[in-house]
This record gives structure tokens, sequence and C-alpha cells, in this order.
């Protein structure tokens, strides 16, 4: 297509410097609108709200959806992460961390509403990242936290400001502010504000520049955008694909389940009640004629029966609705056996290594979470027991330094590992603290357990051995009753058959 006023020579040239087919027209490139802009630009606030909602049905009425999202929450989250404080004086990291036990399991110190526990309210947060792309925790005066879901967040009709989607921005695109909207008196329904009079407008950080709204969002595509997306939106279609694959399967098997036969006549004899449908092209009125089910008819002269068995369902359904469920389910980092159960369609290595990619994906999303929610909280409140303590935070930044066990997932072969670990201690290739941390323990707590458990097994051992011996039990020792595990030591090397492998 010539621009106005380019001659056909100067547009040749110009789609001679085109290096990228990507550029260039053709039948294999879809046409696309909207192109350019932020990424704040592709979609409206409308268009978010839609996306939200959408997705949100998409999970409360798709059981496969629900299941992707459960699937990945409960992998990521599991029992919850672990706070380790690291401030250079033990006694302090032990006292931080039993007060950070004693509020993140007291639903009423914790969540303003008093019905959630740290853990479950880990669980919901990272659902709602999921389905809503974005939700916020606001830190309350009393060591409360508050959670507002995504569509509190909302840029009114009126306001003329920088407001994207809910949130001031500076010209360098930070946030300066959230306007939530104010609650509806009906609280089941938040509508859409048009005043900003409707609006709290609450600082994203305090004076002393900590911060003061929690966004919790998607990884974002892009560095401009500054609302999180749903996860499932770039899939949205495919979901609906697999609703109408499976209501068309559906539909199969039950017109199947009523027709055993065709009658082919020659003679026009009314089977059932008649409705005409309309005129086909030559005339004739098109009639659908319905058979009641169990229905004998019987044949008259010049009529014969045909049998009714088609394959259902086909070859080609259960190729199709596996590549729709490996899109779906990859898009929330799990497999189509972690997520079915199944593990028919797979070998033993091949699910293995299914998991090892899955694995990597939620250590990711594990250390994001982590830096989005749990850290932010946890400086929040130990600023508050360190002043009850007398320790200055200030004077002393290190005292806030603290770091997260994630949880780890079960080995596929855990002999194999633990030969893996030893021979790595023993070539120096890892630390104690370093095999202990990939096993989701801490190494300062696994060694303290170890020495307060075999302190305990050889005090129990002496008070035996002095029991047999005021039995008359010569030279025995605490180490006659007690037998101690050598630390350290390699497992023996014993092989394991392929066969074996694959029935465990």
């Amino acid at each position: 297509m010539l621009r106005r006023g380019q001659s056909p020579i100067a547009q040749g040239f110009e789609r001679a410097r085109a290096g990228y087919n990507a550029s260039r027209p053709s039948r294999f490139i879809r046409r696309r609108t909207g192109l350019g802009g932020s990424g704040d630009a592709h979609y409206t606030g409308a268009a978010l709200w839609s996306i939200r909602e959408q997705c949100r049905d998409m999970v409360r009425n798709d059981p496969l959806a629900g299941l992707a999202v459960e699937k990945a929450v409960t992998n990521i989250v599991r029992k919850g992460f672990r706070l380790e404080p690291t401030t250079g004086d033990e006694a302090l990291n032990l006292e931080l961390k039993a007060r950070w036990k004693a509020w993140s399991e007291d639903a009423a110190q914790c969540e303003v509403t008093g019905r959630h526990t740290f853990h479950r309210l880990e669980r919901l947060i990272l659902r709602e990242r999921f389905v809503d792309g974005d939700i916020f925790a606001l830190k309350l005066d009393g060591g409360r936290l508050q959670i507002q879901e995504g569509d509190r967040v909302q840029t009114p009709g009126s306001t003329r400001r920088n407001v994207v989607h809910g949130v001031l921005l500076n010209d360098f695109g930070a946030p300066i502010e959230y306007w939530f909207a104010k609650p509806a008196k009906d609280r089941a329904r938040q509508d859409r504000v048009q005043l900003v009079r409707d609006v709290d407008k609450i600082p994203a950080r305090d004076e002393d520049g900590e911060p003061n709204v929690l966004h919790i969002f998607n990884e974002p595509e892009r560095v401009t955008l500054t609302r999180g997306i749903p996860i499932f939106a770039p899939i949205f279609e495919y979901l609906g694909m697999l609703e109408d694959v499976n209501f068309a399967k559906l539909i199969q098997q039950q017109v199947v389940s009523c027709v055993a036969a065709f009658i082919e006549q020659e003679s026009d004899v009314q089977l059932g009640e008649q409705e005409v449908e309309g005129t086909g092209v030559d005339g004739t009125e098109i009639v659908n004629e319905s058979i009641p089910p169990g229905a004998l008819i019987r044949l008259g002269k010049g009529e014969s029966i045909k049998g009714f068995s088609p394959q259902v369902p086909n070859d080609g359904y259960f190729e199709q609705l596996t590549f729709l469920l490996r899109v779906i389910f990859a898009r929330m980092g799990i497999t189509l056996a972690m997520a079915l159960f199944d593990t028919s369609n797979t070998t033993f290595h091949g699910y293995r290594g299914e998991l090892a990619q899955a694995r990597y994906g939620f250590e990711i999303v594990q250390a994001d979470f982590a830096s989005q929610l749990h850290s932010p909280v946890y400086e929040w409140q130990a600023q508050s027991w360190l002043a009850e303590l007398g320790v200055a935070a200030r004077d002393n930044p290190r005292v806030l330094e603290h770091e997260w066990t994630f949880p780890t997932w079960d080995s596929v072969k855990p002999l194999d590992d633990r030969k893996a670990d030893a021979l790595a201690l023993k070539t120096l290739q890892a630390s104690p603290r370093e095999i202990a941390n990939a096993r989701g323990r801490n190494h300062a707590d696994a060694i303290r357990e170890l020495c307060e458990d075999n302190a305990h097994a050889i005090a129990s051992g002496h008070l035996k051995a002095e029991e047999l011996q005021a039995q008359g039990v010569k030279d025995v020792t605490w180490r006659d009753v007690v037998f101690l595990t050598t630390q350290g030591a390699a497992p023996a090397d014993e092989p394991v058959k392929e066969e074996e492998e694959a029935a465990a």
C-alpha cells in the first residue's frame, strides 16, 4: 500500500530494508490492531475489570481451571515459608523467630477480620494473584493486615491526574498513591466510582520510605505495566475451546446413546412427531422427525434397517484434549501428570524431568512472592518488636536482616539424591548449610536438633546402663544400649534396577 507522496520505487526500497519477516505483510501474519504504546496502553480500566471477572468466573465454574490454580498454589506454598532471622545475635534471632511464630499463627493478631492466619493468607493471596492479576495488603495500626482485592483500586472518571488503573504515578512511573474505592453500601458488590471523593488515597510509602501499601502482582511481561494481569488472560480462548470440545463431545455421546439404527424407506411414513425447520434450495420443506426412546417400529414393504455404531470418542478427540490441557497447565507452571495424577503417558525418567522443570518455575515464584509479601510484613513487625526490646534498628541495620527457607519437594529418587549430597560434601562441592537449605531445612536448626537428640540418647543410655549394672550385668556402658549413626557417612552403594524404579 502506497503512502501519500511515496513513489513505487521508494516503497520498494523500504520493503527491502525490512529485515524481519514479521514486519512484512503476508497471508501468514494475522492483522493485529492496537499496536504501539506502553504496557498500560493496551488495556483500559473496563478491560482489566472484564478480564479479571471472566477469569474469576472460569475458575469458579471450570473444574480444570480451578484445579490448575490449586495445584500451583499447593506446590509453591506447601506448609508455608519459614523465617530465619540473621541479625548476628543468636539470642535475638531466637526471640524474633518466636515472636513471628506467635503473631503469624494467631489470626486475631495477624489479620483485621480475625479469620486468617498468615499461612492461610499466603495461600489466599497467591491464589488471587494468579486469578485476579494482583491484590493489595494494607498495614494497619496495631500490627494487623487488611487485604484488599484488585477491583477496589480504581480511577475515578472525573480525575485528570496521572492515575493509571487506580495508581497515581510520578514522571518516572513510580507509584505515589493508591486510590481505593470506598466500600459500597452493598458489601457484596463493588461498583465503579466516578468521583474523586469516592476514593481513599493511601500513600504508597510512609514518611520513612517504607512501603505503606503492599502490591502483590504477577510478574509483568513489560516494565511499563502498572497493574498485574490475570495469568489466564493469554490462554482464555484455549479455556473456551476446551469447554466447547467437551460440550460437543457430550452432545455427541447423548445422540449416540439414543439412536441405534437408521431406517431407510421408500414411502413417506411418519414415525414420530414432525416439525418443519425451513425450506430447502429445491423448494421442498425440511422436516425434522423425532422418535421416542425405546420405540419399536415395524418395517413395511420396501424398507430396511441400517445399523448405527460410530466411534465415540474418536481418535482425534484425545489428542486435541491433551494439547489444550497441556497449554492450560503449562501456563500455571505445572505438568499434565501433576495436575491429573496420571503418569500413564510418560516414563519414569520423563516424569522426573517434567517435575524438575516445573520446580524451577516454582522456585522463581517463591522468591518473588516472598519479596512482595513476606519480607515487607516481617520487617514491619520486627521494627515494633525491636522497639519493645530496646534495640534501635536505625543504629544497627543488620537487626532486620533475615532469610526465608522455602518449602521443597520430595525426591523422586531419594537414595540417589542422598548419595549425591554425601559426595558433594566429601568433595567440598557444597556446604552442609547449602544442602540443608536445598532440602527445605535450616542448618542451624538441624544441628541444634541433632545435638539435643543425641544428648538425650546418651543421657538415657547412661541411665539404662546403670540400671543394668545394678541388676548384675557387668561391663555394660551407654554405648551398648544406644547406637548413634555416623554423621556424614555415605549410604551403601546398592544398585537399583530400572524395573524397580518404574514400579516405585
